[in-house]
């Protein structure tokens, strides 16, 4: 009798997990936080907070060029490229492109925050990863052992980091580079201060690798994994016998 209870109790928690993943889905997603104005902005105008709030959109709705609240910090004071309506989205198309300000890496940090570009060899990969992309750092190096025998490694060293730059440019998260972007291997990474320095050293003892992940996942493993031949092998060789 407990038994069944508990299971009917699983069952209802996984349905209700279910129904509201489908909910997010229909109505597009959580909301995200983006910039508007609250005034008619002529062109050459400077932004100012008094021209701006901040309104929800789900987060399918919201464009790659809307300029979120997280960059609120970096388009105050930049002159409007041209005249922007009452209570429309600002884009990153409205402000004058020769202030570089909404550009620029520290502009794009949180507070506490980092930037730290990692050299990449998954080149082919990396061509799928673009700025606003939520990835893991794995590292694969040699791993000295007690009995000058040397072995393999893979570990996972940075969870859930924001890419803020694919090559050596920041662009707006829809834009791409003509032509090369495939070549790109430089990519900038927004950590914490303990992080940075893990990923720098990190660099230099082996290959880096990131995996990108689902947009909503914002899960984090408390003991972070690391893989060997053992690990890998050893299952497979018991299958066997």
């Amino acid at each position: 009798m407990v038994a069944a209870a508990a299971l009917a109790f699983i069952g209802l928690a996984l349905f209700q997990l279910h129904l509201q993943r489908y909910e997010r889905a229909v109505s597009g997603g959580p909301p995200a936080r983006v910039l508007v104005t609250t005034l008619d902005v002529e062109a050459g105008e400077r932004l100012t907070r008094e021209v701006l709030a901040v309104r929800q959109v789900p987060e399918a709705f919201v464009e790659e060029r809307h300029v979120r609240l997280g960059d609120l910090e970096a388009v105050l004071g930049v002159r409007a490229e041209h005249a922007i309506p009452r209570g429309v989205a600002l884009r990153t198309s409205d402000v004058d492109p020769a202030d570089g300000r909404l550009q620029a890496l520290s502009g794009l940090l949180e507070r506490e925050g980092r930037a730290v570009t990692l050299r990449t060899n998954a080149e082919t990969f990396n061509s799928l990863v673009r700025r606003g992309d939520r990835v893991d750092v794995m590292l694969t190096a040699d791993r000295p052992a007690t009995r000058g025998a040397t072995q393999q490694v893979t570990r996972l060293l940075v969870q859930d980091a924001k890419v803020l730059a694919v090559g050596d440019v920041v662009r707006a998260e829809n834009e791409t580079a003509t032509g090369a972007r495939s070549s790109f291997r430089d990519i900038t990474l927004e950590v914490d201060i303990v992080d940075a320095g893990r990923l720098h050293h990190a660099s230099q003892r082996g290959t880096i690798r990131l995996a990108i992940r689902e947009p909503e996942d914002d899960t984090r493993l408390r003991e972070l994994p690391m893989t060997d031949d053992d690990t890998l092998f050893d299952p497979l060789g018991a299958d066997e016998g």
